[in-house]
């Protein structure tokens, strides 16, 4: 009996214990009705935005606009990388072309001369073929749908995923998720489709990025517009002329000076050679040309002093003959004079630029994104 009673004893003491166990779990706090609701938001922003930037990655081609001093600059780029436009870059305005590969940039002389380039009195305002990666940031490769898609995908990844949505009005009343804080924003629409309104470069970048200012807005461009882009990028690739090559320098020896005056006439007539070689190496491996500039100046005693001028075009490290011809008011007498000649000359590197074979590598691409 006193067994039987200790075996009665634990198992009210186990049950005692099982109860004690038991009542524990209905204390255990479950999610309140404000966090769902918090996590509800967070969830359609993350639909929202995962949707906006597929919707971008498959874009055919972009709008970028910015604004530098209180203008309104655009630059367009297809999914492929050919482009055109304007960017702001460390306060300036550049101009930008990109088609069939290769890379032209367009400023003025002081952009040129801020980088340390000797040529920037030379080049001017005029084209340059380059490389987009001499730029902070490769517009053609970096603002392209697809890869600008896949850096603010990444940049977003970054930011506190608990933070509660931040919903804001355009100016035109379309409303946005604010993904980020000054300056490192990004913008996408709360309405379907969803679609990004803007961006700050530097989430592309955070050392590179705010080169480029502080926000691109961006628009889709397919039907009209596509084609409306297609003109203008096959305009400004016809106007290109013989861009400037931005990473061969060349220079010019004049040899076998001849100096032929004739008689009577007054006009004397200068022939050079002209050996070139250049340092260098051009963008993309292309073919360039070397343009070659002659200045002569000749003078006579008593007769004073002209100058004449010639330009050819050579292959690399070629000779090229050159002449230019002065002539002289001559007095009504009879008299001999000492002419003298001093030839001068220069080189420039220029691309051998295709225009006809680019075009119709852009007619392809355009046609097959629907422009």
């Amino acid at each position: 009996m006193r067994a039987r009673r200790g075996t009665v004893a634990a198992v009210l003491l186990l049950g005692g214990l099982l109860a004690g166990c038991q009542v524990a779990v209905p204390g255990t706090a479950g999610v309140s009705a404000a966090d769902q609701q918090k996590a509800d938001r967070r969830a359609e922003q993350r639909t929202a935005v995962d949707a906006a930037l597929a919707a971008l990655e498959q874009a055919p081609a972009l709008a970028l606009k910015s604004t530098l001093k209180g203008a309104e600059q655009q630059f367009r780029i297809t999914r492929g990388g050919s482009a055109v436009g304007a960017l702001p870059l460390e306060g300036r305005v550049v101009q930008v072309t990109a088609a069939a590969g290769q890379f032209y940039l367009q400023a003025d002389a002081d952009y040129w001369k801020a980088h340390a380039i000797d040529e920037g009195t030379q080049f001017g305002t005029s084209w340059v073929r380059s490389l987009g990666s001499e730029l902070p940031m490769d517009p053609a490769s970096r603002l392209a749908p697809a890869q600008l898609a896949g850096a603010l995908r990444k940049a977003i990844a970054g930011l506190d995923q608990t933070r509660e949505p931040v919903k804001a009005k355009l100016p035109d009343g379309t409303e946005v998720y604010q993904l980020g804080a000054a300056p490192s924003v990004l913008r996408v629409t709360t309405a379907k489709p969803n679609r990004v309104v803007s961006f700050a470069p530097v989430l592309l970048d955070p050392q590179a990025g705010p080169k480029f200012g502080a926000e691109f807005q961006v628009a889709p461009l397919a039907g009209d517009a596509l084609k409306t882009f297609h003109t203008d990028l096959d305009n400004t690739i016809g106007g290109l002329g013989q861009p400037f090559e931005g990473l061969v320098q060349a220079s010019a020896v004049v040899t076998n000076d001849n100096l032929d005056c004739k008689d009577f006439v007054g006009s004397c007539t200068t022939t050079v050679d002209v050996s070139n070689s250049v340092v260098g190496t051009t963008a993309s491996g292309e073919k360039s040309t070397v343009h070659i500039n002659l200045s002569v100046e000749v003078s006579a005693d008593s007769l004073g002093s002209q100058t004449c001028t010639a330009a050819a075009d050579a292959e690399p490290y070629a000779t090229v003959k050159m002449s230019c011809t002065v002539k002289f008011r001559l007095p009504n007498r009879t008299a001999s004079y000492q002419v003298l000649s001093k030839p001068n000359a220069t080189a420039e590197v220029r691309a051998a630029l295709d225009v006809n074979a680019v075009k119709q590598k852009l007619a392809t691409e355009f046609a097959a994104l629907g422009g």
